[in-house]
């Protein structure tokens, strides 16, 4: 797999152009679903693989987790159960990234 290695993500949200927190998670969503094989995650491994990313930009957990509230409100993402979320079928991020990869 092209995204596989140990860059797979950064590159993966630079294909996308993922710029600013809200898309870096989405996009984040999308990486586990597409190139993980993962179609539920949970919103700490989502915010864990973004902020690997952009630690170095000062990005702080309460507005990766206000990004991630907003992303759940507007519908990007969706709540599967207790714990668990999936990137809406609607996602405009998720239809790229099975381009990418297909």
């Amino acid at each position: 797999n092209l995204f596989a290695d140990s860059r797979g993500f950064a590159e993966f949200a630079e294909r996308l152009g993922a710029q600013g927190l809200p898309a870096l998670l989405e996009a984040a969503a999308a990486y586990a679903a597409c190139i993980e094989g993962r179609p539920h995650f949970s919103r700490p491994q989502i915010m864990r693989q973004v902020a690997n990313l952009v630690d170095q930009a000062g990005t702080n957990r309460e507005d990766s987790l206000r990004s991630f509230g907003s992303l759940l409100r507007v519908g990007k993402i969706v709540k599967v159960k207790r714990g668990q979320y999936a990137l809406s079928d609607s996602s405009h991020v998720l239809a790229e990234a099975r381009k990418l990869v297909g």
